[in-house]
């Protein structure tokens, strides 16, 4: 409630990172939420991809985009998902123009994690905002991104000595800059349109194998 008040008296989309959601059936799950500026909760995203074993929550099973009304399509990923292309890749299927993958890596990991949000908005042809955590929990490495389509790296933050609220000011100006830089790349995004109708899928299961060359 109180998450929902903040989006409601700030007039802003707000995505505050994860919390802890313990499901119907007492699973304990790594959950993204979403508030509109209406303070109305629009989405929830159970993280798939756990970091085992010190990430010890129940995976989620779905997918979760939600839409901006006059913006655009938004995925959620979280942390570890960035890894496994396959995550990044049925958000872009599923509509997302883009994907907000949330992470609270303290560690130098952090510049791992930065070319792998490149690779997928390159792959997906999409934007990719790669969103740590603040101080003190992220320290030195809370460095976070926004990503276009061609990987190149719009803006980098250091939040090292900067409050919760200065990231939230942040993701305000992350999501307004969207908006404008969306609407000057429409049309340029995705290789999608390339396919024709009468093109068709991969057999997953041919009949023969192929011969040796």
């Amino acid at each position: 409630m109180a998450l929902a008040g903040l989006a409601r008296e700030l007039g802003i989309w707000l995505i505050p990172g994860t919390v802890l959601e313990r499901g119907a059936d007492g699973a304990v799950h790594n959950t993204a939420v979403v508030y509109n500026p209406q303070g109305e909760l629009v989405a929830d995203y159970r993280k798939i991809f756990t970091w085992r074993p010190y990430e010890p929550m129940c995976p989620g099973h779905r997918f979760v985009v939600f839409d901006m009304p006059g913006t655009g399509r938004v995925g959620l990923s979280t942390c570890y998902d960035a890894w496994y292309p396959e995550v990044t890749r049925h958000l872009a299927w599923m509509g997302a123009e883009l994907v907000v993958n949330l992470v609270q890596t303290s560690t130098a990991g952090r510049a791992q994690e930065l070319p792998l949000n490149q690779a997928n908005a390159i792959a997906n042809q999409i934007w990719v905002a790669s969103v740590n955590g603040a101080a003190p929990t992220a320290q030195s490495h809370s460095r976070y991104v926004i990503l276009p389509a061609s990987g190149a790296c719009v803006t980098v933050y250091l939040l090292t000595r900067l409050s919760t609220v200065a990231l939230v000011i942040g993701a305000c100006w992350l999501v307004c800059g969207f908006a404008c830089l969306l609407w000057l790349t429409r049309g340029f995004r995705r290789p999608t349109p390339e396919f024709r109708p009468a093109d068709t899928h991969a057999d997953p299961n041919p009949a023969t194998e192929p011969s040796a060359a």
